[in-house]
């Protein structure tokens, strides 16, 4: 898809669902970031509500998470951000496998959770190893089993 585009099939109607509506990019950076907070909130200054001021906090803290992550990760990232009414706006790189979520905690102050691909691999590793092993400990029971049937009749 095009750099900057909206997703195929989705319907606007209104310019606020526009908004909303997933973005795909190339690669999210400080400077796509920069732009979305423009988009969303207006120049800094503009007074458009405590919605307005919240979402530019959550957008100005992933501009600071980016500064850390490498350009892979950010080429196949999914940036999903919750303002204080709950609207959702996704920013999407790649296939979006490294997740990133941008909420408020109970503070009301801006936070964010990380779920990337080498974790979701490890996990699937682990649970697969998990499941390795109960074959193993059956097959070594079997064995011992077959082993001690025949010392028995031996």
């Amino acid at each position: 898809m095009a750099h900057g585009t909206i997703k195929a099939g989705c319907k606007l109607k209104t310019n606020n669902e526009a908004r909303r509506a997933p973005q795909i990019y190339e690669e999210i950076n400080k400077r796509i970031l920069g732009k979305f907070i423009l988009s969303l909130c207006g120049n800094e200054g503009t007074n458009d509500g405590s919605n307005t001021a919240g979402l530019r906090r959550l957008l100005q803290l992933a501009i600071s998470v980016t500064e850390n992550e490498p350009a892979s990760t950010l080429q196949n990232a999914e940036f999903k951000f919750y303002d204080d009414e709950c609207n959702v706006y996704t920013l999407t790189s790649g296939y979006g496998e490294n997740k990133f979520v941008f909420t408020f905690n109970e503070k009301l102050e801006p936070g964010f959770t990380v779920q990337r691909k080498w974790m979701l691999l490890m996990l699937t590793r682990n649970i697969r190893n998990i499941f390795q092993l109960s074959a193993l400990l059956e097959l070594i029971t079997e064995l011992y089993d077959l082993f001690n049937f025949y010392v028995n009749t031996g």
